[in-house]
């Protein structure tokens, strides 16, 4: 290899370091995985027992919901702060808008038996993970790119 060769393969190098360190930096200002289960496993919880329910039951079922909120944020204080985005990607945008119809229409669906009950939940547990696993991804995707568009 000559000299020239060498500065480009150690500068694409450096330059891969760059991306896979602004990738992890990004990923840890996002919240863990273990909050995001836990707060999917609680919506899945609201929306499936929706009109099942009575309605002092369900407004117990957000007490948990709050407690996991405080205990996010103040863990999320020790944490590095979010690039902010001034503007959302489409695809962050269209995931969100699936996460808010799924919401609806989970509630458009009455169930009366335990045990359909408790599919609905389950299906809705898959199906919210995939769609907030989407958003977290498009939001540190969208993050990393809004970076590169500042840097330059």
């Amino acid at each position: 290899m000559n000299g020239s060769e060498s500065t480009e393969f150690e500068a694409a190098n450096a330059l891969a370091q760059a991306e896979v360190a602004a990738e992890c930096m990004a990923r840890r200002s996002e919240m863990p995985n273990w909050f995001m289960a836990l707060a999917v496993i609680f919506m899945a919880a609201l929306l499936a027992t929706a009109k099942v329910v009575p309605l002092g039951i369900t407004f117990a079922l957000f007490a948990p919901l709050l407690l996991l909120a405080v205990f996010y944020f103040s863990l999320r204080r020790k944490r590095p702060k979010a690039r902010t985005q001034l503007k959302h990607s489409g695809r962050y945008i269209g995931w969100m808008l699936l996460f808010m119809l799924i919401g609806q229409t989970a509630t458009w669906w009455p169930l009366y038996e335990w045990w359909q009950i408790g599919l609905k939940w389950l299906g809705l547990c898959v199906v919210l993970g995939v769609v907030l696993t989407g958003m977290r991804r498009a939001e540190v995707a969208g993050r990393i790119e809004d970076a590169h568009e500042q840097a330059f």
